[in-house]
């Protein structure tokens, strides 16, 4: 079998038994004075070459990355402890509570921007505040003549007509609703059900994170609790939208 000295020269048994150096191309003849020495077989190809080493033991530079690869003897990675159940009650109780509320604010722009309702005018009868703080309450009545409300809330109001009296075009859903929508377009009313939806999906997103449903040690149990935790919201969106139709 073949040998490699510490000069990296082969060397091959001879006719008598004897080692005889072998100069590979690109080598300098070895040392005569050079002690012989076997490498480890793992470490030697079959041809008695010696083999690259493996590229997890390879040193590592500065700008390489981890393999992700836990190393060989290290103790597991032990799942984090569940939540305690009071501060999980409690996170799910509020964040319900928050979800509700935008998905009750969200439902009626909705409507409307999908063409459920009513176009009517709204008579602006009193405004204060300025700003996100302006709240103005007024009259409103359909364009056929079905319906008229009085003493609503009137939403977005621009601020150059909230003058008493004011007439302005609106939407609203029917007599029983308790908001007009002031404006001709649509834009403003997807813009509040987009932002009113993603903060109930926002508010589930939560309640997944404050019940400590990804740190159940089940796979099964861990992904049933996520879904349960995202499809409440959802689910409370949904009951709005029906009983607001």
């Amino acid at each position: 079998m073949p040998r490699i000295n510490k000069a990296g020269t082969r060397t091959v048994p001879s006719a008598d038994g004897t080692p005889s150096p072998v100069t590979l191309p690109g080598q300098a003849p070895a040392a005569e004075d050079e002690e012989d020495f076997w490498l480890p077989i793992e470490q030697v190809n079959w041809d008695g070459t010696p083999a690259r080493p493996d590229p997890d033991e390879r040193p590592r530079r500065l700008w390489s990355f981890p393999t992700g690869r836990v190393p060989a003897g290290a103790p597991p990675r032990l799942p984090k402890p569940p939540r305690r159940p009071a501060s999980g009650l409690a996170g799910l109780v509020l964040l319900a509570l928050l979800a509700s509320f935008f998905a009750w604010v969200s439902v009626e722009p909705l409507w409307l921007a999908f063409g459920h309702g009513d176009l009517g005018t709204a008579t602006v009868i009193d405004c204060t505040g300025e700003g996100i703080n302006q709240r103005c309450r007024g009259e409103f009545v359909s364009a056929d003549g079905k319906f008229s409300a009085v003493d609503i809330r009137l939403a977005g109001v621009p601020a150059e007509d909230k003058l008493e009296s004011w007439q302005l075009t609106a939407r609203m859903i029917d007599a029983d609703s308790s908001t007009a929508y002031v404006g001709t377009g649509t834009a403003p009313l997807h813009l509040r059900w987009v932002l009113g939806l993603a903060l109930v999906i926002l508010c589930g997103v939560g309640i997944v994170w404050a019940t400590g449903a990804v740190r159940l040690p089940d796979r099964s149990a861990r992904r049933g609790a996520v879904l349960i935790g995202l499809a409440g919201p959802l689910a409370i969106t949904a009951g709005f939208l029906a009983a607001t139709f």
